[in-house]
């Protein structure tokens, strides 16, 4: 039984496989006097490599290896009459290596060794940042991707929900690999796959600038891991991580509502083991992690009506509301890994890995205000197979073979319900429109069928290296892509296909009670919209063809270029089957790279790129096969308070909401018919795109430090709009205004600004300095994503022009991104005791405040304010929105925290016992730093000419009473927490 496991192993390694992009090293042997020295026999060998490479310097003391996995290197070099030199080399991803290896006539028989002075984030051209393992593992961050990807200068967490930004770009527009495979979730938010178990992780490389033509498919920045691979040796790790939500200090909402932080123990373990199946020919590599996490989290913050609202809707003065509601939540989570690395043949190897999740998340209080909006289960379950090939044909010439297939599907609450029952009642969703946002009565769902979220990727490589005197060295790469990104979905968005918005008041026992209404600009308007799906998902098809060559020429050892262009073909079909977008586009990518005289201790870089984003999902609006249509009405009956009596209304006044005649009264419409479209996108759609513009200096210390500072200039242009206007017309029924989906023609601005630096310095022995700043300013208009659908198209002032044409609709201003000052700093010291190691880590943040400004969405659009006629749009909108203080007018309080984290490492002959402890904000900082939740609602008084007037604060308007303070947790930041792990190594 063994020798067939053992055989089935072996074969399957011969797959054609992926795992991660590889690097190059091409490096040079001199004499002390500096002269090239030939003949010398190099050998390289690395944990992550599979036996050893051999080279010999050739007669000008040059040597090269290719298609090395990312990792640290140790060359030893020997030649008759030569001391034996040992060298250590950190390669990283897609770079070309350039050690220089000086070697002393033999004067005593021990080896030397160096330690090399190459740093992966200086010789490179991109601007890189990489951290190991045993890096992240000291530091008291989370050490997950993209956990690890925000101590790089450039990246924040300031993207909808919390999600990676890199270099100003919006959260979606990342790339995201995982041993080589695409490990975006989906392509509508763009964020990282949490598939991947920490204990696995061998390195993560961030690359937020100057990215080589390799790569594409993104407008922001690239995050790749690199999982292990086993080695000659057996090894191993086990991990238990212990946290407790009564473990750290309440907030100041918690303590305000008298929430009671759950005092339950986390159920966290982690299991890995790696070695040979046969040595030098074929590794092994398996992970396990289970979670199970409860804790208490709070609905919606409930905001009563002002004064002036209840006297509006006839209601007594000074309501009040009550405080949000404590949720008990829980997480199942399960994860798994395998990995073989197999040479089958000196010069040919094969990787594979399999790596799944499965999630369970019980009562996800999210947008709901109360807990009967709270949805009993989600679950979602993913995998992701990379199979990757390296070739080395001859020294020079090698080709990889890359095959992933990433699958997700998602599944959802829905209620058991008998053939025939009206859901309207019980079922539909009511948004409170005091100011809170949430939702209550019932929960919203996607409905009962498993949505599907694939992507698949085919990628060649070949790589060619070409030296002369004369022209120096030449890394020359070439490939192909064919990347599929695929979605079945039948999101019917609510149980009953309603939904509807009210003010709120709250009874005695603080339950909302909601209050329909004639519309006005005091307190707002009541919808009642009708969500079907008319037409099954057949599954979308976004297919992108990639060609790129790229050329990274080392002349002399001053300067290195980069020089490279990438070529992507769109060809996208939407749910419906129609075409979405038949488009190429080319991506130049230009660097440089100078050592002035010579020497590497003084850098300076500059360069251009343009990066194509993928084809976001948005693209596909315009077909409502698996979406639910969005038809909506205004409320125009008595006030009430019964949702029977709405319905009641809504049947005798309305009727069959798909009829001509309801449509006609209709204030949105969205809704698709193949033969007569009301959502059109433009026959020309492409892809947004960013142009870039770099500066970078940088300094090395040798082995000691360095210290690498870059100006990142981005201009990010052509992002989806939707038009309304009188030339887009209306559908053939004359029942709907027409919606064009096409890119900005200038309309929207984002600009991103920013000075990233990124350092370390090894003090001593024992310890060392590391960390990232970026100064920072993201400008404009367009922030083309939210919270619930990812990528968004920009409408603002391109719909119904008549009405949102006025300066203070979408002012360029600071964006809500805009962080100014991002300090992420670590001070790492190790004591070597009698049983074992102690090692201290400090982390230090610092944020300056984020922006926000103050706004109304009550401004009628009618003569009230100054608004023309309806010049013959079929649904005019009601409602606009104007800024009475610019994003930017306002900024939250700064961040400061300081981290701990205690490491305790005893050796125990084989096995090392470790023990991890964790404070996080030790002095607990309360900082009301994030925009989310925080009070930015105004109070409306009269109106004023939107068009030619400037409203007066205390006249017209009003800032709501909490003005800037936290309405619930997410603005705050964390308050102080205790956390350790404890585990064994072998």
């Amino acid at each position: 039984m063994s020798f067939l496991v053992l055989t089935f192993l072996f074969l399957w390694s011969f797959l054609p496989l992926k795992a991660q992009t590889t690097s190059t090293m091409f490096g040079e042997v001199r004499q002390g006097d500096g002269d090239p020295l030939p003949g010398v026999l190099i050998r390289a060998e690395s944990t992550g490599l599979i036996g050893q490479r051999i080279a010999v310097s050739d007669a000008n003391g040059h040597f090269v290896f290719v298609q090395l996995p990312p990792g640290s290197y140790e060359l030893t070099a020997t030649l008759a009459g030569m001391q034996t030199l040992v060298h250590t080399v950190e390669v990283s991803l897609n770079q070309v290596a350039r050690p220089i290896l000086r070697m002393s006539p033999q004067e005593i028989e021990e080896s030397l060794k160096v330690v090399g002075s190459e740093m992966p984030v200086l010789d490179t051209l991109a601007i890189t940042a990489n951290y190991d393992n045993d890096l992240v593992d000291r530091l008291p961050v989370d050490r997950d991707q993209a956990g690890t990807a925000l101590l790089a200068p450039g990246v924040t967490d300031l993207g909808p929900g919390g999600n990676v930004q890199i270099s100003g770009a919006p959260s979606f527009e990342n790339l995201y690999l995982v041993d080589g495979g695409v490990a975006n979730f989906d392509n509508i938010k763009g964020e990282p796959t949490q598939i991947v178990i920490e204990d696995a992780i061998q390195e993560t490389t961030v690359l937020t600038g100057s990215i080589s033509a390799e790569f594409g498919q993104f407008a922001g920045g690239l995050v790749n891991t690199i999982t292990k691979s086993g080695s000659n040796t057996f090894e191993g790790s086990l991990r238990f991580s212990f946290f407790n939500e009564a473990w750290r200090e309440e907030n100041a909402v918690e303590e305000r509502t008298n929430l009671e932080l759950e005092d339950d123990l986390s159920n966290l373990g982690s299991l890995t083991l790696g070695g040979p199946i046969i040595k030098d020919r074929l590794w092994f590599f398996v992970a396990a992690r289970r979670e199970r996490d409860g804790s208490n989290t709070l609905t919606r913050d409930p905001r009563p009506l002002t004064n002036e609202q209840a006297r509006e809707l006839m209601l007594p003065p000074d309501q009040r509301a009550p405080s949000p509601q404590s949720i008990a939540t829980d997480r199942e989570d399960d994860r798994f890994e395998i990995k073989l690395s197999s040479q089958i043949a000196p010069g040919h190897d094969f990787v594979a890995s399999y790596l799944s999740r499965e999630q369970n998340d019980i009562n996800v209080a999210v947008d709901a205000l109360h807990i009967s909006a709270i949805p009993p289960l989600e679950q979602e379950d993913e995998s992701l197979l990379s199979l990757n090939y390296r070739g080395r044909l001859n020294d020079l010439f090698s080709v990889e073979l890359w095959y992933t297939d990433k699958q997700a599907e998602l599944r959802d609450w829905f209620p058991e319900v008998g053939p025939g029952e009206d859901l309207r009642i019980d079922y539909t969703p009511i948004q409170d429109i005091n100011g809170s946002q949430g939702a209550y009565q019932a929960p919203f769902t996607t409905g009962p069928i498993p949505e599907e979220r694939d992507n698949r990727t085919f990628k060649i490589k070949f790589t060619y290296l070409w030296h002369t005197e004369n022209i120096g060295l030449h890394q020359l790469t070439a490939g192909y892509q064919d990347y599929r990104d695929t979605r079945l979905s039948n999101n019917q968005a609510t149980a009953s296909g309603w939904s509807l918005t009210a003010a709120t008041r709250f009874d005695e026992d603080g339950n909302p009670i909601p209050i329909f209404f004639r519309a006005n600009p005091v307190v707002g308007l009541t919808r009642i919209s009708f969500l079907p799906i008319e037409q099954e998902s057949q599954g979308s098809d976004f297919i992108v063809q990639s060609a790129f060559i790229n050329d990274e020429w080392f002349l002399g050892d001053s300067l290195r270029f980069n020089i490279g262009v990438r070529y992507d073909r769109n060809d996208a079909t939407a749910q419906d089957g129609s075409p979405v977008a038949d488009d190429d586009r080319f991506s130049p990518r230009l660097a440089v790279r100078y050592h002035p005289g010579g020497k590497r201790d003084h850098t300076l870089s500059a360069g251009f790129a343009r990066y194509n984003a993928r084809l976001a999902d948005v693209a596909g609006s315009a077909s409502l096969a698996g979406r639910a249509s969005f038809i909506s009405w205004v409320y125009d009956g008595p006030r009430t308070e019964s949702i029977a009596e709405v319905f009641q209304w809504f049947d005798e006044n309305i009727g069959d909401p798909l009829s001509p005649e309801a449509l006609a009264q209709a204030a949105i419409v969205r809704r698709q018919d193949a033969d007569d479209p009301t959502i059109v996108i433009a026959d020309d759609l492409t892809s947004p795109i960013a142009d870039e513009w770099t500066l970078g200096y940088a300094r090395s210390w040798g082995q000691r430090g360095h210290l690498k500072f870059d100006y990142v200039f981005r201009d990010y242009q052509d992002y989806y709009a939707t038009f309304i206007n009188l030339d887009t017309g209306t559908n053939e029924a004359g029942t709907a205004d027409r919606q064009v989906i096409d890119n900005d023609p200038g309309f929207y601005k984002r600009e991103y600004h920013a000075v990233q630096v990124q350092g370390q310095w090894q003090f001593s022995r024992s310890g060392y300095l590391g960390g990232s700043y970026t100064w920072s300013q993201t400008y404009g208009n367009s922030t083309p994503e939210n919270r619930d659908t990812g990528s968004a198209s920009l409408n603002a002032l391109t719909i119904y022009p008549e009405f949102n044409s006025f300066d203070q609709r979408a002012p360029n201003a600071y964006l809500p991104e805009d962080l100014r000052h991002n300090l992420k700093a670590w001070l790492s010291y190790s004591w070597e005791l009698d049983f074992g190691l102690f090692n201290t880590t400090l982390f230090q943040t610092y944020r300056s405040g984020l922006p926000y400004g103050a706004f109304t969405d009550n401004v009628l659009a009618n003569g009230d304010f100054g608004f023309p006629p309806n010049p013959g749009y079929i649904n005019p909108p009601f409602f606009t929105r104007y800024f009475f203080d610019n994003i930017g007018t306002h900024r939250t309080d700064s961040l400061l925290q300081t981290d701990v984290a205690l490491n305790l490492e005893i050796p125990l002959q084989r096995i090392e016992f470790f023990l991890r402890f964790d404070i996080l904000n030790l002095f607990n900082g309360d900082a009301t730093h994030f925009t989310s939740g925080l009070e930015t609602n105004t109070e409306f008084r009269k109106p004023w000419n939107v068009l030619t007037d400037t409203p007066n604060r205390g006249e017209h308007w009003e800032y709501a009473r909490d003005f800037g303070e936290a309405r619930g947790p997410e603005s705050l930041q964390s308050t102080r927490e205790f956390r350790f792990d404890v585990g064994l190594r072998f």
